[in-house]
């Protein structure tokens, strides 16, 4: 449940990044996004619009830490 929350947490923020990024055109709502075409996520980072991709809920949070260069709030 944790990590689908994250999951999900992430891909807001995502969101929100392309929508300031968009330089003011509409994003696509409901059915008409990139996420539409891949329920539950399944196969989104074989998309060539797909930018940036983190599977936090793979594994652990070691085997996600691995994978970047620097993190912080470890401990928490």
């Amino acid at each position: 449940m944790l990590r689908s929350i994250w999951t999900v947490t992430f891909l807001i923020l995502i969101s929100c990044a392309a929508a300031s990024m968009s330089g003011g055109k509409r994003q696509p709502e409901g059915d008409s996004g990139i996420a539409a075409r891949y329920p539950g996520d399944k196969g989104i980072e074989n998309d060539p619009n797909v930018v940036f991709i983190e599977k936090f809920d793979e594994g652990s949070l070691e085997a996600v830490f691995k994978r970047w260069n620097s993190v912080g709030g470890k401990e928490r």
